[in-house]
């Protein structure tokens, strides 16, 4: 199992109460703490976390700090966090369904991700988690980038395959139902390989 996934688990309710500090809608916990994992999970693929907990505690502030700058930056209105905002965070962190829920997901969502190689794994972390363009992740793993997008689609497919079968629809993950297939992605690659870093 990996090491952050397990500090995951041992930590998941202060990692809530640390993101509900700065942003205490429900949705927005629930969305920042997975957030949270999956950047703290990528960093793992590239070093060993010798603190996996405090790593994830340290995540989970700067993620919440970097949602209050982008509303900020995207839009002029905003309305002050009412008084009663953290009593319903609180309410809806000891739903035991809920928190149910959001383990199992996050659990299928792990699994599912550690079932692609190791090279997959990576492509599919760089170019989702890391943010990084078609032509980077082609550098750093010393291939073409018509293979990077093919071996992408293959794993998002796969992936919403797993996801289906584990019975959870992709937009449960913030992903689309209906995902590219890979030989869809082939197809378009030829047309889109020059243009493949503005998307």
């Amino acid at each position: 199992m990996s090491k952050v996934y397990a500090a995951f688990l041992n930590c998941e309710a202060a990692i809530r109460r640390t993101i509900a500090k700065y942003c205490p809608q429900p949705a927005d916990v629930d969305e920042l703490t997975h957030e949270t994992f999956l950047k703290c999970f990528a960093a793992e693929r590239k070093a060993d976390i010798r603190e996996p907990e405090r790593l994830l505690l340290f995540a989970a502030k700067n993620v919440a700090l970097s949602e209050i700058k982008k509303k900020r930056n995207t839009t002029t209105d905003y309305i002050e966090d009412a008084p009663y905002s953290t009593d319903i965070v609180d309410r809806n962190q000891h739903d035991p369904e809920q928190h149910l829920n959001s383990r199992r997901k996050l659990a299928a969502f792990t699994i599912i991700i550690a079932q692609l190689s190791e090279d997959d794994r990576k492509i599919l972390l760089m170019r989702k988690i890391d943010g990084m363009k078609y032509s980077q992740i082609a550098t750093r793993m010393n291939i073409s980038v018509s293979t990077v997008q093919k071996r992408l689609a293959a794993s998002l497919t796969k992936c919403t395959q797993n996801m289906i079968a584990t019975g959870y629809t992709p937009d449960e993950f913030g992903g689309k139902a209906d995902s590219p297939k890979p030989d869809q992605a082939a197809a378009e690659t030829s047309k889109t390989e020059w243009n493949a870093d503005n998307d």
